[in-house]
């Protein structure tokens, strides 16, 4: 009895939690453009504007996230190409020239519902990504999410 109050106390004891996830969305409908996002990173909200959200009014959205690029040259890579209407896919594939791109996560909509994920391979324990479209809409996304649980993490395309 004693033992199963100790495994008890100790699995009541919180443990701070490190996970990263975000949404990016648009509806071509309305063209509108959406991120959404939280972390259990240490740092402030603006902080995390600052370095996560990419947002391109008429054009696209993105996600940088996972290792943080304190220069911001992938924000604005992004932001540039998806200006120009470059797609998302070749946009991840501009990205894979930074040195650190296996411990970065990118997300990329369109406004032309293209769109394109990158989830690095030294990551911290889950990290994906998937995108698709809404059945019956034209809201097409992009989420992604880093150092989650496994069983959190069981994302299901249809």
């Amino acid at each position: 009895m004693m033992r199963a109050a100790v495994v008890l106390a100790v699995l009541a004891i919180p443990l701070p939690a490190s996970a990263t996830w975000s949404i990016v969305a648009v509806d071509r409908t309305t063209s509108r453009i959406v991120i959404a996002s939280a972390t259990c990173v240490d740092r402030d909200d603006d902080f995390l504007k600052g370095v996560q959200a990419v947002i391109v009014p008429g054009k696209g959205v993105a996600a940088c996230q996972a290792a943080v690029d304190n220069t911001h040259q992938n924000q604005m890579l992004v932001f540039q190409e998806l200006q120009k209407g470059t797609d998302p896919k070749d946009i991840i594939n501009l990205l894979s020239n930074d040195p650190a791109y296996q411990n970065r996560q990118f997300g990329i909509v369109d406004l032309q519902g293209r769109r394109a994920g990158h989830s690095g391979l030294t990551n911290g324990y889950v990290s994906q990504d998937v995108q698709g479209q809404v059945p019956g809409t034209e809201i097409f996304y992009s989420i992604q999410g880093n150092i989650l649980r496994p069983a959190a993490a069981d994302v299901e395309q249809r």
